[in-house]
């Protein structure tokens, strides 16, 4: 059964089945994963949304959920990933206390 608020990274409606076994695949999951000092950027595919938004972006700080957007497009969280990247690296005698 199709379900309206589960989707693939194409934006196609996909089953609970067919979520569950992409979810299982880390490759397909996660987008970006970068550290910088004591914040990890992480960026993935969820599948899951109620406003067709299934891909996320949190900033993790000490391991604690800091900061977090949720995106419409693969590359918009790609996209958006790599400038958080870029802000970060941008303060990194800041974040990392130098």
């Amino acid at each position: 059964m199709i379900n309206n608020f589960i989707f693939d990274r194409n934006l196609k409606n996909i089953s609970m089945n067919e979520w569950k076994d992409l979810y299982m695949n880390p490759c397909y999951v996660v987008l970006g994963r970068t550290q910088i000092g004591k914040y990890l950027i992480s960026t993935i595919w969820t599948g899951i949304s109620h406003a067709k938004t299934p891909f996320e972006t949190i900033v993790f700080c000490d391991s604690n959920p800091y900061e977090g957007i949720r995106h419409k497009t693969e590359k918009e969280s790609i996209d958006f990933h790599l400038e958080l990247v870029k802000l970060y690296l941008s303060h990194q005698e800041h974040i990392l206390g130098k």
